[in-house]
Protein backbone atom coordinates (compact mmCIF):
# COMPACT_ATOMS: atom_id res chain seq x y z
CA UNK A 1 0.00 0.00 0.00
CA UNK A 2 1.36 3.41 -1.01
CA UNK A 3 1.45 5.96 1.82
CA UNK A 4 2.02 9.65 1.07
CA UNK A 5 2.59 12.48 3.56
CA UNK A 6 3.06 16.22 3.19
CA UNK A 7 5.60 16.10 6.01
CA UNK A 8 8.52 15.23 3.74
CA UNK A 9 7.83 18.11 1.38
CA UNK A 10 7.23 20.64 4.17
CA UNK A 11 10.39 19.51 5.97
CA UNK A 12 12.48 19.90 2.81
CA UNK A 13 11.09 23.39 2.18
CA UNK A 14 11.88 24.48 5.74
CA UNK A 15 15.42 23.10 5.52
CA UNK A 16 16.05 24.98 2.27
CA UNK A 17 14.58 28.19 3.73
CA UNK A 18 16.82 27.99 6.82
CA UNK A 19 19.89 27.40 4.68
CA UNK A 20 18.97 30.29 2.37
CA UNK A 21 18.80 32.82 5.21
CA UNK A 22 21.86 31.36 6.99
CA UNK A 23 19.95 30.21 10.07
CA UNK A 24 22.08 27.10 10.66
CA UNK A 25 24.15 25.63 13.47
CA UNK A 26 27.44 23.76 13.39
CA UNK A 27 26.10 20.40 14.54
CA UNK A 28 23.70 18.18 12.60
CA UNK A 29 21.79 17.30 15.77
CA UNK A 30 21.14 20.99 16.58
CA UNK A 31 20.05 21.72 13.02
CA UNK A 32 17.67 18.74 13.13
CA UNK A 33 16.13 20.04 16.38
CA UNK A 34 15.62 23.48 14.82
CA UNK A 35 14.15 22.09 11.60
CA UNK A 36 11.80 19.73 13.42
CA UNK A 37 10.78 22.50 15.79
CA UNK A 38 9.90 24.82 12.91
CA UNK A 39 8.08 21.98 11.14
CA UNK A 40 5.97 21.39 14.25
CA UNK A 41 5.10 25.08 14.50
CA UNK A 42 4.13 25.27 10.81
CA UNK A 43 1.88 22.23 11.11
CA UNK A 44 0.15 23.65 14.19
CA UNK A 45 -0.20 27.22 12.89
CA UNK A 46 -1.92 25.90 9.76
CA UNK A 47 -5.07 25.22 11.81
CA UNK A 48 -4.54 25.91 15.50
CA UNK A 49 -7.25 25.45 18.12
CA UNK A 50 -7.12 25.73 21.89
CA UNK A 51 -10.15 24.67 23.97
CA UNK A 52 -12.30 24.71 20.82
CA UNK A 53 -11.31 28.27 19.89
CA UNK A 54 -9.30 28.96 16.76
CA UNK A 55 -6.21 31.06 17.47
CA UNK A 56 -3.85 32.95 15.18
CA UNK A 57 -0.61 33.42 17.13
CA UNK A 58 2.36 35.01 15.42
CA UNK A 59 5.81 33.62 16.20
CA UNK A 60 9.34 34.94 15.82
CA UNK A 61 12.37 32.66 16.05
CA UNK A 62 15.67 34.46 16.58
CA UNK A 63 19.29 33.44 17.22
CA UNK A 64 20.46 36.73 18.78
CA UNK A 65 19.09 37.94 22.09
CA UNK A 66 20.61 41.35 21.33
CA UNK A 67 18.01 41.88 18.63
CA UNK A 68 15.38 42.58 21.27
CA UNK A 69 17.46 45.54 22.46
CA UNK A 70 16.87 47.24 19.08
CA UNK A 71 13.08 47.21 19.56
CA UNK A 72 11.90 50.47 21.17
CA UNK A 73 9.03 50.67 23.66
CA UNK A 74 8.67 46.95 24.16
CA UNK A 75 7.50 44.67 26.93
CA UNK A 76 8.97 41.16 27.10
CA UNK A 77 8.41 38.16 29.38
CA UNK A 78 10.64 35.07 29.46
CA UNK A 79 8.85 31.86 30.46
CA UNK A 80 11.59 29.28 29.77
CA UNK A 81 15.38 29.21 29.82
CA UNK A 82 17.10 25.88 29.25
CA UNK A 83 18.63 23.42 26.78
CA UNK A 84 17.76 23.34 23.08
CA UNK A 85 15.02 20.74 22.83
CA UNK A 86 12.34 19.93 20.25
CA UNK A 87 9.76 19.49 23.02
CA UNK A 88 10.22 23.14 24.03
CA UNK A 89 9.02 24.30 20.60
CA UNK A 90 5.82 22.36 21.29
CA UNK A 91 5.50 23.70 24.83
CA UNK A 92 6.12 27.31 23.81
CA UNK A 93 3.13 27.24 21.46
CA UNK A 94 0.90 25.40 23.94
CA UNK A 95 1.68 27.83 26.76
CA UNK A 96 1.83 31.07 24.79
CA UNK A 97 -0.76 30.77 21.99
CA UNK A 98 -3.70 31.86 24.21
CA UNK A 99 -1.60 34.85 25.31
CA UNK A 100 -0.48 35.88 21.81
CA UNK A 101 -3.37 38.24 21.07
CA UNK A 102 -3.85 42.01 20.99
CA UNK A 103 -0.28 42.73 19.89
CA UNK A 104 1.53 40.03 21.88
CA UNK A 105 3.80 37.75 19.83
CA UNK A 106 5.46 34.45 20.78
CA UNK A 107 9.26 34.56 20.60
CA UNK A 108 11.69 31.63 20.63
CA UNK A 109 15.40 32.43 21.06
CA UNK A 110 17.67 29.55 20.03
CA UNK A 111 21.42 29.00 19.98
CA UNK A 112 23.71 26.01 19.50
CA UNK A 113 22.98 24.71 23.01
CA UNK A 114 20.17 26.72 24.64
CA UNK A 115 16.80 28.26 24.01
CA UNK A 116 14.48 30.75 25.69
CA UNK A 117 10.86 31.50 24.92
CA UNK A 118 8.06 33.76 26.03
CA UNK A 119 5.96 36.65 24.72
CA UNK A 120 6.84 40.15 23.53
CA UNK A 121 4.94 43.21 22.36
CA UNK A 122 5.95 46.51 20.81
CA UNK A 123 2.35 47.79 20.74
CA UNK A 124 2.19 49.84 23.92
CA UNK A 125 0.03 52.45 22.19
CA UNK A 126 -2.67 52.09 19.55
CA UNK A 127 -0.45 53.62 16.83
CA UNK A 128 2.67 51.57 17.63
CA UNK A 129 4.16 49.61 14.74
CA UNK A 130 3.44 45.85 15.08
CA UNK A 131 6.50 43.71 15.68
CA UNK A 132 5.95 41.66 12.52
CA UNK A 133 5.97 44.79 10.36
CA UNK A 134 9.14 46.01 12.08
CA UNK A 135 10.88 42.71 11.33
CA UNK A 136 9.79 42.60 7.70
CA UNK A 137 10.98 46.18 7.08
CA UNK A 138 14.13 45.99 9.20
CA UNK A 139 17.57 45.78 7.63
CA UNK A 140 19.15 42.34 7.36
CA UNK A 141 22.01 41.77 9.79
CA UNK A 142 24.95 39.40 9.40
CA UNK A 143 25.00 38.46 13.09
CA UNK A 144 21.25 37.99 13.52
CA UNK A 145 18.78 35.66 11.83
CA UNK A 146 15.04 35.91 12.35
CA UNK A 147 12.03 33.95 11.18
CA UNK A 148 8.59 35.57 11.40
CA UNK A 149 5.77 33.03 11.15
CA UNK A 150 2.03 33.60 10.72
CA UNK A 151 -1.10 31.95 9.39
CA UNK A 152 -2.21 33.61 6.14
CA UNK A 153 -5.33 31.58 5.42
CA UNK A 154 -6.88 28.16 5.68
CA UNK A 155 -3.98 25.66 6.09
CA UNK A 156 -1.45 28.28 4.89
CA UNK A 157 1.59 29.40 6.89
CA UNK A 158 4.04 32.09 5.81
CA UNK A 159 7.68 32.26 6.93
CA UNK A 160 9.59 35.51 6.37
CA UNK A 161 13.11 36.53 7.27
CA UNK A 162 14.34 39.87 8.59
CA UNK A 163 14.05 42.49 5.89
CA UNK A 164 11.32 40.46 4.16
CA UNK A 165 13.66 39.58 1.28
CA UNK A 166 13.47 35.82 1.73
CA UNK A 167 10.49 33.73 2.63
CA UNK A 168 8.27 30.81 1.82
CA UNK A 169 4.64 29.82 2.14
CA UNK A 170 3.66 26.29 3.07
CA UNK A 171 0.22 24.93 2.29
CA UNK A 172 -0.69 22.05 4.58
CA UNK A 173 -3.45 20.78 2.30
CA UNK A 174 -3.90 19.47 -1.23
CA UNK A 175 -5.29 22.79 -2.47
CA UNK A 176 -3.24 25.05 -4.71
CA UNK A 177 -1.09 27.54 -2.78
CA UNK A 178 -2.84 30.85 -2.14
CA UNK A 179 -1.23 33.84 -3.82
CA UNK A 180 0.19 36.48 -1.50
CA UNK A 181 -2.60 39.00 -0.92
CA UNK A 182 -0.34 41.80 0.29
CA UNK A 183 -0.69 43.84 -2.91
CA UNK A 184 -4.50 43.82 -2.93
CA UNK A 185 -4.62 44.63 0.81
CA UNK A 186 -2.23 47.55 0.24
CA UNK A 187 -4.45 48.89 -2.56
CA UNK A 188 -7.49 48.63 -0.27
CA UNK A 189 -5.72 50.53 2.52
CA UNK A 190 -4.56 53.21 0.07
CA UNK A 191 -8.17 53.74 -1.06
CA UNK A 192 -9.46 53.89 2.51
CA UNK A 193 -6.97 56.73 3.23
CA UNK A 194 -7.08 58.44 -0.16
CA UNK A 195 -8.89 61.58 1.04
CA UNK A 196 -7.18 61.90 4.44
CA UNK A 197 -5.45 65.26 4.14
CA UNK A 198 -1.83 65.36 5.32
CA UNK A 199 -1.91 61.81 6.62
CA UNK A 200 1.28 60.64 8.32
CA UNK A 201 3.27 57.46 7.93
CA UNK A 202 2.17 56.58 11.46
CA UNK A 203 -1.53 56.74 10.51
CA UNK A 204 -0.80 54.78 7.33
CA UNK A 205 0.79 52.01 9.42
CA UNK A 206 -2.10 52.10 11.89
CA UNK A 207 -4.75 51.58 9.19
CA UNK A 208 -2.81 48.71 7.65
CA UNK A 209 -2.47 47.17 11.11
CA UNK A 210 -6.19 47.10 11.89
CA UNK A 211 -7.19 45.98 8.38
CA UNK A 212 -4.72 43.09 8.50
CA UNK A 213 -5.86 42.19 12.02
CA UNK A 214 -9.50 42.11 10.92
CA UNK A 215 -8.64 39.91 7.94
CA UNK A 216 -6.62 37.54 10.11
CA UNK A 217 -9.39 37.14 12.66
CA UNK A 218 -12.25 36.85 10.17
CA UNK A 219 -13.78 33.94 8.31
CA UNK A 220 -13.91 35.85 5.04
CA UNK A 221 -14.60 39.53 4.39
CA UNK A 222 -16.22 41.77 1.80
CA UNK A 223 -15.51 45.53 1.82
CA UNK A 224 -16.36 48.43 -0.46
CA UNK A 225 -14.92 51.95 -0.50
CA UNK A 226 -17.10 54.91 -1.49
CA UNK A 227 -16.26 58.52 -2.16
CA UNK A 228 -16.83 60.92 0.73
CA UNK A 229 -20.40 62.23 0.98
CA UNK A 230 -21.58 59.50 -1.41
CA UNK A 231 -24.87 57.80 -0.51
CA UNK A 232 -24.94 54.07 0.06
CA UNK A 233 -25.88 52.52 -3.33
CA UNK A 234 -29.31 50.93 -3.62
CA UNK A 235 -27.74 47.62 -4.62
CA UNK A 236 -26.94 47.21 -0.90
CA UNK A 237 -29.78 46.23 1.42
CA UNK A 238 -30.50 45.12 4.95
CA UNK A 239 -27.46 46.53 6.69
CA UNK A 240 -26.77 49.01 9.46
CA UNK A 241 -26.34 52.58 8.19
CA UNK A 242 -24.11 54.64 10.53
CA UNK A 243 -23.25 57.36 7.99
CA UNK A 244 -24.77 60.06 10.22
CA UNK A 245 -22.38 59.16 13.06
CA UNK A 246 -19.60 57.11 11.38
CA UNK A 247 -16.62 55.38 12.94
CA UNK A 248 -14.13 58.13 12.05
CA UNK A 249 -10.70 56.62 12.54
CA UNK A 250 -8.75 59.55 11.11
CA UNK A 251 -10.52 62.09 13.30
CA UNK A 252 -9.82 59.97 16.40
CA UNK A 253 -6.17 59.69 15.37
CA UNK A 254 -5.85 63.47 14.89
CA UNK A 255 -7.45 63.98 18.31
CA UNK A 256 -4.83 61.70 19.84
CA UNK A 257 -1.93 63.54 18.17
CA UNK A 258 -3.23 66.95 19.29
CA UNK A 259 -3.22 66.04 22.99
CA UNK A 260 -0.65 67.71 25.19
CA UNK A 261 -1.15 66.47 28.78
CA UNK A 262 -0.60 62.84 29.82
CA UNK A 263 -4.04 62.20 31.33
CA UNK A 264 -5.85 63.28 28.18
CA UNK A 265 -3.32 61.35 26.07
CA UNK A 266 -4.19 58.10 27.84
CA UNK A 267 -7.90 58.76 27.35
CA UNK A 268 -7.49 59.60 23.64
CA UNK A 269 -5.33 56.53 23.03
CA UNK A 270 -7.93 54.35 24.73
CA UNK A 271 -10.69 55.93 22.63
CA UNK A 272 -8.80 55.13 19.41
CA UNK A 273 -8.19 51.60 20.69
CA UNK A 274 -11.89 51.06 21.38
CA UNK A 275 -12.89 52.49 17.98
CA UNK A 276 -10.38 50.15 16.34
CA UNK A 277 -11.94 47.16 18.10
CA UNK A 278 -15.42 48.31 17.10
CA UNK A 279 -14.39 48.71 13.44
CA UNK A 280 -12.73 45.27 13.44
CA UNK A 281 -15.90 43.77 14.87
CA UNK A 282 -17.97 45.38 12.11
CA UNK A 283 -15.56 44.12 9.45
CA UNK A 284 -16.04 40.58 10.72
CA UNK A 285 -19.83 40.65 10.76
CA UNK A 286 -21.54 38.67 7.99
CA UNK A 287 -22.12 40.80 4.93
CA UNK A 288 -20.48 43.88 3.43
CA UNK A 289 -18.65 46.62 5.33
CA UNK A 290 -18.67 50.12 3.82
CA UNK A 291 -15.73 52.54 4.08
CA UNK A 292 -15.24 56.02 2.73
CA UNK A 293 -12.01 57.37 1.29
CA UNK A 294 -11.37 59.36 4.48
CA UNK A 295 -11.06 56.30 6.76
CA UNK A 296 -14.65 56.25 8.00
CA UNK A 297 -16.82 53.17 8.46
CA UNK A 298 -20.35 54.17 7.46
CA UNK A 299 -22.15 50.84 7.27
CA UNK A 300 -21.88 47.11 7.93
CA UNK A 301 -23.78 43.81 7.62
CA UNK A 302 -25.12 44.72 4.16
CA UNK A 303 -26.15 42.23 1.47
CA UNK A 304 -26.53 42.62 -2.29
CA UNK A 305 -30.09 43.17 -3.52
CA UNK A 306 -31.54 39.72 -4.26
CA UNK A 307 -32.86 40.60 -7.73
CA UNK A 308 -29.40 41.42 -9.10
CA UNK A 309 -28.78 38.90 -11.89
CA UNK A 310 -25.98 36.39 -11.48
CA UNK A 311 -23.18 36.06 -14.01
CA UNK A 312 -23.11 32.72 -15.76
CA UNK A 313 -20.01 30.69 -15.05
CA UNK A 314 -19.18 32.35 -11.72
CA UNK A 315 -18.27 29.65 -9.22
CA UNK A 316 -18.33 30.15 -5.47
CA UNK A 317 -20.61 30.89 -2.57
CA UNK A 318 -22.67 33.91 -1.63
CA UNK A 319 -19.63 36.09 -0.92
CA UNK A 320 -18.12 35.48 -4.37
CA UNK A 321 -21.43 36.15 -6.14
CA UNK A 322 -21.90 39.35 -4.13
CA UNK A 323 -18.35 40.42 -5.04
CA UNK A 324 -19.05 39.94 -8.75
CA UNK A 325 -22.29 41.93 -8.49
CA UNK A 326 -20.56 44.79 -6.65
CA UNK A 327 -17.79 44.90 -9.25
CA UNK A 328 -20.41 45.57 -11.93
CA UNK A 329 -21.90 48.53 -10.02
CA UNK A 330 -20.36 51.77 -11.41
CA UNK A 331 -21.28 53.69 -8.23
CA UNK A 332 -18.78 51.66 -6.19
CA UNK A 333 -15.17 52.71 -6.61
CA UNK A 334 -13.40 49.83 -4.88
CA UNK A 335 -14.49 46.27 -3.99
CA UNK A 336 -12.35 43.94 -1.88
CA UNK A 337 -12.94 40.32 -0.95
CA UNK A 338 -11.06 37.88 1.21
CA UNK A 339 -12.27 34.29 1.02
CA UNK A 340 -12.31 32.05 4.07
CA UNK A 341 -9.34 30.07 2.78
CA UNK A 342 -7.28 33.27 2.47
CA UNK A 343 -7.48 34.22 -1.22
CA UNK A 344 -7.96 37.96 -1.81
CA UNK A 345 -9.40 39.89 -4.75
CA UNK A 346 -9.75 43.61 -5.42
CA UNK A 347 -11.58 45.49 -8.19
CA UNK A 348 -11.60 49.20 -8.97
CA UNK A 349 -14.08 51.07 -11.13
CA UNK A 350 -12.59 54.09 -12.87
CA UNK A 351 -14.58 57.04 -14.14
Amino acid sequence: MLSVSLKEFASGTIKTFLQTIGFIFQGEEQNAILQNGILYLVNELADYYEEGTRLFPEIIVVDSIEYFETIPNKQIYFFYNGPLDTHQFCKSLKMCAPLATNGWVIFIYVTQNEMRWGVITSELSETSIPLGIQIIHDRAQDNCHIIYMRNTGQKNVQLLSIGGNSGCQITMSLNDPIADGTKSIDILCDKIMESCANKTEEFDTYIRKIINLALRLGHGNLFIVLQDEQSIPEILKGGVDISEVPIDLYDAYLELKAIGDNNSLVEANYKLHMLSNLAIGMMNQDGITIFTQSAKVIGFHYIVENNVPEVQGVLGGARTKAYEALCRCPLIRTVFMRKQEGETKIHQNYE
